[in-house]
C-alpha cells in the first residue's frame, strides 16, 4: 500500500494517522491458539466436555503455613497451577484479622475490617485473603496465555462482595460469561479463560459469570470415610450419587469429588485413591451411572498418585467410539500417563491393533492416540544436558512396543540416542525421558529436535546458550 501525502502540517499528519488507523481496523485477527492446556487436540474440545485435574480445598496448603489439622494440599495455588492443576476449589467465608494476624470468622457483608477469606471451616487454623488467592491465579494466567482454569466455590459470601474481590484482584477481565459450550480454543482466543462456578449462590442471585453448579452441571457425593468406598467395584455406582444439594443438577459440567473425609486429610489414603487406574475406573462408573463423564477430578494431595495422568487418559477416551474397550460408554477401566511438558505438537490417530499386539508393524502408528515430544526448560547451556519428555498413548487393546526415531540438532552440537523403544500398556499413556547433551563447543542459538513414528512427528524447539 502506498500513501501519497501532498498536504503539509497538521492536515498531512492527520491523513497519515487516518490511513494507519484504517489499516489497523482491517488487520486480520490474531492467530488462533495452537495448544490449549498443553495439547493441540483440546483446542477444539468444548469446555464442558473437557476433563480437568483438580484440587479439593486448593487454598488449604502446608506451604501457606496452615495447621495440619485443616490442610488438604501441600503446595500453594501458584505451584499447583504450575504443576498442571487446572481446576481449583475454594471455600470462601467472611473474616476479620485480629491479634497476631489470626483470622476469625465473621458475618457479612464486607465492611471495614471484614472481607472475604479463604478458610477450611476454621479460619483461626489457616486463612488467605480471597484477593490474594485470585492474584495468584491472575499471575499464572498472564504468564501462560494458552491455559483455561475453572474455580469451584463453596461460598458463604454475597455475589456483590464476590464481584468486588474479582474486580479488585484483576481477575474479572479473564472471567468467562455464559454457556460452557465454547471450545477451549475459543475461550483462549477471546481471553475469557477462567470459569467461576458457585455451589451455594441461589438461582435468583446467580449471574452469567457466576452460575450455580446445579444450573450448569452436577456433582457426586463427598462423604467417604474409607478408601474402599472409592476403590471397590461394589461401591462405585453408589459413590457417584449427587450431594443432597446437587440433586437438581443435570448439566454436562460434572464435579467428581474424590477424597477421604476423615477428620484430617490423609496422605496415605490419597496415595491409594489418587492412583490413575482408580480415578479412571470411578470416572467411567460415574459416566455409566449419571450419563456424563466427569469434568473435574477433585482430589487431596494431588502430587500423590496420578490425577494429571487420569485426566489425560479420560480426555483421550472422551471421543473414543462408543462401546470400544475403555471408552466412556464401556464399563471397563483405562489408564493414562503422568508428567508435565512444555511446547510441541503431535499427531493423533486411531485404528486397530497390530499383527500380534506386542511390537512394531507397518500400520501400528494408527493405534497411537497421542504422540508428543516436550520439554519444561527450552534453554540449555553449552556443556550441559537437557531432559525431554516423549509421551505416547496406545489406543489398542494390547500392550505394544514402539520404536521412535529422533533427528535434528546434531549439526548444532546436540547428541542423543537415535532411536528410543517405548513399551506402552494397552489403552494407556507412557512417558519416557530422553537425555540430550550439548557439546561445550555447540553453536549458540535456536535448534530443533524431532521425534517420529510412522506418519507421526512431534518437534520441540531448544535454545543453546
Amino acid at each position: 500500500m502506498q500513501l501519497s501525502v501532498k498536504r503539509t502540517g497538521t492536515t498531512a499528519v492527520l491523513a497519515v494517522l487516518g490511513a494507519c488507523l484504517a489499516m489497523a481496523v482491517a488487520a486480520p485477527p490474531a492467530p488462533a491458539a495452537s495448544t490449549c492446556n498443553g495439547y493441540s487436540d483440546l483446542c477444539e474440545r468444548p469446555f464442558n466436555e473437557t476433563v480437568f485435574a483438580g484440587t479439593h480445598n486448593s487454598m488449604a496448603a502446608d506451604d501457606y503455613g496452615w495447621s495440619s489439622a485443616v490442610t488438604t494440599q501441600t503446595h500453594t495455588i501458584s505451584e499447583q497451577l504450575r504443576r498442571g492443576v487446572r481446576a481449583l476449589s475454594f471455600d470462601v467465608w467472611y473474616g476479620s484479622r485480629g491479634l497476631f494476624g489470626i483470622v476469625s470468622r465473621e458475618e457479612g457483608p464486607t465492611r471495614p475490617g471484614v472481607e472475604p477469606y479463604l478458610c477450611h471451616t476454621h479460619c483461626r487454623l489457616g486463612s488467605l485473603r480471597l484477593e490474594s488467592g485470585f492474584r495468584e491465579v491472575v499471575s499464572y494466567l498472564n504468564a501462560n496465555p494458552n491455559e483455561v482454569v475453572v474455580i469451584y466455590f463453596e461460598d458463604y459470601v454475597s455475589v456483590p462482595d464476590m464481584r468486588a474481590v474479582v474486580e479488585a484482584s484483576g481477575l474479572m477481565p479473564f472471567v468467562h460469561s455464559g454457556p460452557l459450550t465454547q471450545t477451549l480454543g475459543q475461550m483462549i482466543d477471546s481471553g475469557k479463560r477462567v470459569v467461576l462456578i458457585s455451589q451455594n449462590v441461589s438461582e435468583a442471585n446467580q449471574t452469567e459469570w457466576y452460575p450455580r453448579l446445579t444450573t450448569v452441571g452436577r456433582d457426586t457425593d463427598y462423604d467417604f470415610d474409607s478408601t474402599g468406598k472409592l476403590t471397590e467395584a461394589a461401591n462405585l455406582a453408589r459413590s457417584c450419587q449427587p450431594t443432597p444439594w446437587g440433586r437438581s443438577g443435570n448439566g454436562r459440567f460434572f464435579v467428581m469429588q474424590h477424597f477421604i473425609t476423615n477428620v484430617i486429610a490423609s496422605r496415605s489414603a490419597s496415595q491409594t485413591v489418587n492412583a490413575r487406574e482408580v480415578l479412571v475406573r470411578r470416572a467411567l462408573a460415574c459416566r455409566a451411572a449419571r450419563g456424563v463423564l466427569p469434568s473435574v477430578l477433585l482430589v487431596d494431595y494431588y502430587e500423590l498418585g496420578d490425577v494429571l495422568g487420569a485426566a489425560r487418559a479420560l480426555n483421550d477416551l472422551y471421543r473414543a467410539p462408543a462401546g470400544t474397550p475403555g471408552s466412556p460408554t464401556d464399563g471397563s477401566g483405562g489408564e493414562g500417563g503422568s508428567g508435565q511438558g512444555g511446547s510441541g505438537q503431535g499427531g493423533s490417530g486411531q485404528g486397530g491393533s497390530g499383527q500380534d499386539g506386542s511390537g512394531d508393524d507397518p500400520g501400528s502408528s494408527r493405534v497411537v492416540g497421542r504422540f508428543r515430544l516436550s520439554t519444561v526448560a527450552r534453554f540449555i547451556r553449552r556443556g550441559s544436558s537437557a531432559r525431554l519428555s516423549l509421551e505416547m498413548y496406545n489406543s489398542s487393546t494390547r500392550p505394544r512396543t514402539f520404536t521412535v526415531k529422533l533427528k535434528g540438532g546434531r549439526k548444532d552440537g546436540l547428541s542423543y540416542r537415535p532411536t528410543v523403544r517405548v513399551r506402552v500398556p494397552a489403552q494407556s499413556t507412557q512417558e519416557v525421558e530422553i537425555v540430550v547433551r550439548v557439546r561445550s563447543t555447540a553453536s549458540r542459538g535456536s535448534t530443533r529436535l524431532a521425534a517420529s513414528y510412522g506418519r507421526l512427528t512431534s518437534r520441540v524447539a531448544l535454545v543453546v546458550r
